[in-house]
C-alpha cells in the first residue's frame, strides 16, 4: 500500500510525506517505510470512524500509533470536515 500523507504545520504550510506500508498477520498493524527514514517503523491503526453512506467505505479518520505509543497521529481525509464533526469525539479518544 502506498501512503501519500499531509503534514499541517502551525503556520499553516503543508509537508507531504511518502511512503510504503505492508500489512502484518495481525490487522491493523502495518510495517511502513517513509522515504524521509532510514528503517521501517510499526504503523498501528488504534481507532477509526465510522464511514459514510457516501464515503465509498473510507473512514473518516483514523487514530495511528507505535506499539509502544511513543508516537501518536491522527490522521483525517477532510480537515475541515474533521475540525466541524470528529475533532471532539477523537481528542477524548486520545
Amino acid at each position: 500500500m502506498l501512503l501519500f500523507i499531509s503534514v499541517g504545520a502551525p503556520d499553516g504550510r503543508l509537508q507531504q510525506i511518502k511512503g510504503d506500508a505492508r500489512r502484518t498477520s495481525d490487522p491493523g498493524k502495518f510495517k511502513v517505510k517513509f522515504d524521509n527514514m532510514t528503517r521501517q517503523g510499526d504503523y498501528w491503526i488504534t481507532a477509526v470512524g465510522q464511514p459514510s453512506a457516501d464515503a465509498n467505505g473510507s473512514y473518516p479518520w483514523a487514530i495511528v500509533s507505535t506499539p509502544y505509543r511513543t508516537s501518536l497521529y491522527i490522521l483525517a481525509r477532510n480537515v475541515q470536515q474533521f475540525r466541524s464533526e470528529y475533532q471532539s469525539t477523537v481528542l477524548q479518544l486520545v
